[in-house]
């Protein structure tokens, strides 16, 4: 007999049971529960469709590329590097600085780029339907840095001395060059999307940047450039073209001819190919000027900033109101990942990271207050050797049960009165 309803509460429970949440487990036993119809030889049977599992009201946020180039594409041409004959050959005369006809060579589109709208149009046209937000590439400013500068991730490629565990690779190169190609990438994918399917499914399409904020170390004229300038390259990197169509000036200066260059038609086409910018955020750096690192030919991304810099964990305000202040308040920003590295030791036990997201949560309401352009925030789930946000998956134990933190922790909403004391 179906349960009476009143107000959303079951009237008949199971005596084992404190509440309904669990009840007789239909969704679970679905299988099991029509063969026991047809043994008892039921003709008919009567059951609820459920508005709340129907229509939820948690919305899909569906990311399209999360490090995760399918081996294949890696073998056949070199992924995001696409090193197939044609394609390095004229890179090569970019690096050299040769013209042809007077003229700088341009890049032909890579493979990957080719590759990966076709992906994304496979996903548009199948779950857009129901996907109302896509992301393209989750922090491609990190995984250039960690997949082709340190390879601490795959692909694995590096240089010495930049990496010294890496067999293959050129750090000084291939991080400029995977994230040229991963913009170019994310904005024909926005564009098909826009072109072809926003009309009908009125999704919105934007991107995912790993930001900290960086602080001058002290007041000295120096450190506050060098805090800008690492802004510059680890956040306008990508936002200065997804804005304003290329990149910074001092991250082409440094750099020089070790990053690629943006025709007219691809700054056209990256430019505002954004319709919400989502944010990954942990920590905050306090920078140091270190221009003496511009003194040496063999430089990586990360010497082309020129600093040192400290750890300090604070800064989630400070953040949001340069991006409102240096691109205008970018589209229905989103603060998607946020946590404290913890060891695991199967307890939630952790004072220090409820004191830490007790302070972050503050400073994202702060945020909120002021004019901002910004929608929400999602802690990160428990990773395998470090745990962050809300949730401890128990790995040991059947089925990774979850041990969840008590949100009320972090004060009345989950918010404090203010970021600031």
């Amino acid at each position: 007999m179906e349960g009476l309803l009143v107000s959303g509460t079951p009237m008949f429970m199971l005596a084992s049971f404190k509440e309904a949440s669990i009840g007789f487990h239909p969704y679970k036993r679905e299988l099991e529960d029509i063969q026991l119809m047809v043994d008892t030889g039921l003709e008919a049977y009567r059951f609820s469709i459920s508005w709340s599992r129907l229509i939820p009201r948690i919305e899909p946020h569906v990311t399209l590329f999360h490090n995760d180039l399918p081996q294949a594409l890696e073998d056949e041409y070199g992924g995001w590097l696409s090193r197939k004959s044609k394609y390095i050959r004229k890179f090569s005369l970019l690096l050299s600085h040769t013209k042809v006809n007077g003229q700088r060579e341009e890049l032909p589109v890579c493979e990957c780029r080719k590759d990966f709208v076709a992906f994304a149009n496979v996903c548009f046209r199948e779950f857009g339907d129901r996907v109302s937000h896509w992301t393209t590439f989750n922090e491609p400013n990190a995984f250039s840095l960690a997949g082709y500068d340190m390879g601490v991730i795959p692909p694995g490629r590096c240089s010495s001395p930049f990496g010294p565990y890496c067999i293959q690779g050129n750090s000084s190169w291939e991080p400029y060059m995977v994230t040229h190609n991963i913009l170019l990438a994310h904005a024909s994918a926005s564009s098909l999307y826009r072109k072809k399917y926003k009309a009908m499914q009125h999704g919105m399409i934007g991107l995912d940047l790993l930001a900290y904020w960086f602080a001058p170390y002290t007041n000295a004229t120096e450190d506050i450039a060098a805090a800008q300038r690492t802004l510059d390259f680890w956040v306008g990197w990508l936002l200065n073209p997804l804005i304003f169509g290329d990149y910074p000036d001092i991250v082409k200066k440094n750099a020089g001819r070790r990053i690629p260059v943006f025709t007219k038609d691809e700054s056209a086409l990256i430019q505002g190919s954004i319709d919400f910018l989502a944010v990954n955020h942990y920590d905050t750096l306090y920078v140091r000027d270190k221009s003496s690192n511009l003194e040496t030919d063999n430089r990586d991304l990360s010497a082309d900033m020129a600093v040192e810099v400290d750890l300090n964990p604070w800064g989630l305000q400070a953040l949001l109101e340069y991006f409102k202040r240096a691109y205008g308040n970018p589209p229905h920003g989103k603060i998607v990942l946020a946590g404290y590295r913890t060891t695991r030791n199967g307890t939630l036990d952790d004072k220090p990271r409820v004191e830490f997201m007790h302070a972050y949560i503050g400073s994202l309401l702060d945020a909120v207050r002021s004019p901002t352009s910004l929608e929400g925030s999602r802690p990160y789930h428990s990773k395998l050797v470090v745990r962050m946000g809300f949730v401890l998956v128990q790995g040991s134990r059947p089925y990774h049960s979850r041990l969840a933190i008590p949100f009320k922790a972090c004060g009345k909403n989950g918010f404090r009165s203010s970021a600031r004391k």
